[in-house]
């Protein structure tokens, strides 16, 4: 469910933003923790990827977003299970959701 809300949020954001703002980031971000929980490493990790790409060219690679992402993915690599960042960055989706209406 959580994987299916945020591939929503980033089909309803991406014609609206453009795929390299860095909502999107923070929704592949959330994506890939979802799918995460789901085993789906190797999916994860594309979507880690992506959105740490994203948020360097925006904000460069110090900015704590970048950190953020990137302990993710070094989460991912050590196996440890993904629920307490991803009921964190389900919260910040709902509220963005919210802002954007």
């Amino acid at each position: 469910m959580a994987a299916a809300e945020q591939r929503t949020a980033i089909d309803d954001t991406e014609p609206r933003y453009g795929s390299r703002h860095h909502r999107m980031a923070i929704y592949r971000n959330n994506l890939a923790l979802a799918i995460h929980a789901l085993d789906h490493h190797d999916e994860a990790r594309r979507e880690f990827a992506e959105a740490e790409r994203i948020m360097v060219a925006k904000f460069g690679p110090d900015h704590p977003g970048v950190r953020s992402i990137r302990g993710n993915t070094v989460r991912l690599d050590g196996g440890e299970p993904p629920v307490a960042a991803l009921n964190v960055t389900l919260r910040i989706h709902q509220r963005l959701r919210a802002v954007d209406g």
